[in-house]
């Protein structure tokens, strides 16, 4: 494995089948999964400030960004775990019915390393997202959605190719129709219950 945490990543970018594979004969644990999924929140959170600070106006309150930064934090550094460590077990069971034998801590760890792969990449995208809103603000909006897609594309491919590691699957193109109909089906059936 690479020195670093973040060398690791940058080669499960290109080989994220050997990464994977290298972190499951490592041995699995709750304490490196949870950290995997609190440093890809921080990262998140990190990405998000500059939207924190976009939507701050919008706030009526002389300490607006104070409140927009602090409420982005708390979603992303208490809410966001929870709801991946909720995910985790249905993506599991997802993951059983195609035929995955992998254990629970594998399908968290699974998850919450896509997770951490995809985090490095929203950085880059947020301060392309600043510089545009600065140099071309009309196109910024349709550049950062374009890169938001992007990244979540390379993430469900991410997070196939893990789960096919931890759940000793043939295929990482099994887990792709189960994830991307049930990465379809959570927003619009939250959208619409809400």
């Amino acid at each position: 494995m690479s020195p670093s945490l973040f060398g690791t990543i940058a080669t499960s970018w290109r080989k994220p089948k050997v990464v994977m594979t290298r972190l499951v004969e490592g041995g699995l644990s709750e304490a490196r999964a949870l950290i995997y999924l609190m440093l890809a929140c921080l990262l998140f959170f990190v990405a998000s400030t500059p939207n924190a600070l976009r939507v701050s106006p919008a706030i009526d309150d002389p300490d607006a960004n104070t409140i927009s930064v602090t409420a982005f934090f708390f979603g992303m550094m208490f809410v966001a775990p929870l709801i991946f460590y909720a995910v985790a077990p249905v993506l599991h069971l997802v993951a059983r019915a195609v035929g995955g034998t992998g254990s629970w801590l594998g399908a968290r760890t699974a998850l919450f390393w896509s997770l951490l792969q995809v985090a490095v990449l929203t950085i880059p995208v947020s301060l392309i997202g600043v510089a545009l809103d600065y140099g071309a603000p009309a196109a910024a909006g349709a550049v950062r959605d374009v890169l938001g897609i992007a990244a979540v594309l390379f993430w469900v491919w991410w997070l196939s190719v893990n789960f096919a590691v931890v759940e000793s699957l043939r295929s990482a193109v099994g887990m792709l129709l189960p994830l991307g109909v049930l990465l379809f089906v959570l927003p619009v059936s939250l959208r619409w219950m809400l």
